[in-house]
C-alpha cells in the first residue's frame, strides 16, 4: 500500500528554495510506494503552478498564509494569520487524505511543522536559509521554539550544506542535531557553448534576487569603479533594490538591468563571467549552473560551495566584505583568458563526478523511508 506524503511550501515562488522543493517532490512522486499531495499558499505564481503541472502528483491545495517575518509584530502577525485562515483547513485535508508524512521547506515554514505536531505524523524539514550578520530570518526569542522543534522525536532535519548546519548549530548553541543530513541540492546543468566566441564587450553577469543580502550593490561599486575597456555588467533578476539600483545607473550605458529572466542557457552563454558577491549562500545554485555552462565563476567565500571546490582551481572565492577582493578577481578574469579556461574546465569535470543531481534523489528517497 501507498503511504500519503504532504509537502508543504510556504511560498507559491520560483526562487531557489522553491526549486529545490520542486525536484524533491518530483523525486518522490517518480517513487511508486509514495502518494504526493502538495499543499501551497493561494498567491501562487504561474511559474510554480505550471511547474506542478509536469509532476504526476496525487492532488494539490492552496492555502491562505503569509510568511513569518524576521520581525516580532510581523511575525505574530502573520503566524496568527496562518493559523486562523490557513492551519485549519489544512488539517482537515490531510487528515481526510490520511497523511503520514509532512515534507516541510525552509526555516520560516513555520504552519508545516505546527500542522505536523497537530496530526502526530514525523516531518522532514528541509532548512535553506542561514542568518548573517546584516539579516535574521527570525527573532532570538524563537530559538527556543526552533531547538525544540529540531529535536522533536518527529523532525529529520535536511540542511543544504555542512556551513548551513553549523550555522544552525551554533544559533541554537547546540553540538549536533539528533536526526539531520546533508543534501546537496539539485541545479539545472546548461549545456556548455564550447569556446569562449568573440565579443566587442567583456559581459560580467549577476543573476538573482535584487535585495540586500545579495549585496549587488558592492558589486554595482566595483565595477564602476574597475573601470575595465569594454566591459559590461549584466544584472538579471527582480527585488525590493531594483528601483532604486535602476535609478543610481541611469547614466552607466554599460551596466543593464535585464529583470527576471526566463532563458537562463540564453543568458548564461551571453556573460564571460559569473559574480556571486552575497554576503552568504547557504548553497549556491546560479554559481552551480554556470560552471555547469563552461563559465567561470567568482563566488562569496561564504558559501557551501567552499566544501566541493577549491580557490584558483575551480572558482575564485573572495570575502563579501572586502570590496579590494572582488576588484583583483574581477580584473584577473577580464586579463587571464588562460585562467577563465582553466576554472572553467575543472569545474565542469568536478561537477561530472560529483553527481549532485544523482546523489540528491537518493539521500532524498532515503531520508523518507527512513523517517516513515
Amino acid at each position: 500500500m501507498k503511504r500519503n506524503i504532504l509537502v508543504l511550501s510556504h511560498t507559491g515562488g520560483t526562487g531557489g528554495g522553491e526549486r529545490v522543493l520542486l525536484d524533491a517532490i518530483s523525486t518522490l512522486a517518480s517513487c511508486e510506494k509514495y502518494n504526493i499531495y502538495v499543499a501551497y499558499p493561494v498567491d501562487a505564481d504561474s511559474g510554480f503552478k505550471k511547474a506542478l503541472e509536469t509532476i504526476d502528483i496525487a492532488g494539490s491545495h492552496s492555502f491562505r498564509y503569509r510568511v513569518a517575518r524576521n520581525t516580532t509584530p510581523l511575525l505574530l502577525r502573520n503566524i496568527g494569520y496562518g493559523i486562523l485562515f490557513g492551519l485549519l483547513p489544512l488539517v482537515h485535508y490531510a487528515r481526510k487524505r490520511k497523511i503520514e508524512l509532512v515534507y516541510i521547506n525552509s526555516s520560516v515554514n513555520l504552519i508545516g511543522v505546527i500542522l505536523a505536531n497537530l496530526l502526530n505524523v514525523p516531518y522532514v524539514w528541509h532548512i535553506h536559509e542561514q542568518s548573517n550578520d546584516h539579516f535574521r530570518w527570525t527573532p532570538r526569542w524563537m530559538v527556543c521554539f526552533y531547538k525544540k522543534w529540531l529535536f522533536s522525536h518527529r523532525c529529520h532535519s535536511i540542511f543544504v550544506s555542512e556551513m548551513s548546519r553549523q550555522m544552525w548549530l551554533r544559533e541554537i548553541s547546540v553540538n549536533v542535531f539528533p536526526r539531520s543530513s546533508v543534501v546537496y541540492p539539485k541545479y539545472r546543468s546548461i549545456e556548455p557553448s564550447g569556446n569562449e566566441r568573440p565579443r566587442e564587450e567583456f559581459v560580467f553577469g549577476f543573476l538573482g534576487a535584487l535585495s540586500p543580502n545579495k549585496n549587488v550593490t558592492a558589486l554595482i561599486r566595483v565595477f564602476s569603479e574597475l573601470s575595465l575597456p569594454h566591459s559590461l555588467l549584466l544584472i538579471g533578476g527582480d527585488g525590493p533594490l531594483r528601483d532604486g539600483l535602476e535609478k543610481d545607473c541611469a547614466d552607466k550605458s554599460n551596466i543593464r538591468f535585464l529583470g527576471p529572466v526566463s532563458d537562463v542557457s540564453g543568458f548564461y552563454k551571453s556573460i564571460d563571467v559569473m559574480v556571486v558577491p552575497s554576503f552568504n549562500e547557504s548553497w549556491g545554485l546560479v554559481a552551480l549552473e554556470a560552471m555547469s555552462a563552461g563559465i567561470p565563476v567568482i563566488i562569496t567565500r561564504n558559501s557551501g560551495l567552499t566544501e566541493i571546490f577549491e580557490q584558483g582551481k575551480h572558482c575564485l572565492f573572495f570575502d563579501p566584505h572586502d570590496q579590494t577582493q572582488l576588484v583583483n578577481a574581477m580584473r584577473r578574469l577580464q586579463s587571464e583568458p588562460e585562467l577563465r579556461h582553466k576554472l572553467a574546465q575543472n569545474a565542469v569535470s568536478l561537477l561530472v563526478r560529483k553527481d549532485i543531481n544523482g546523489r540528491f534523489e537518493q539521500m532524498v528517497l532515503q531520508i523518507i523511508n527512513n523517517a516513515l
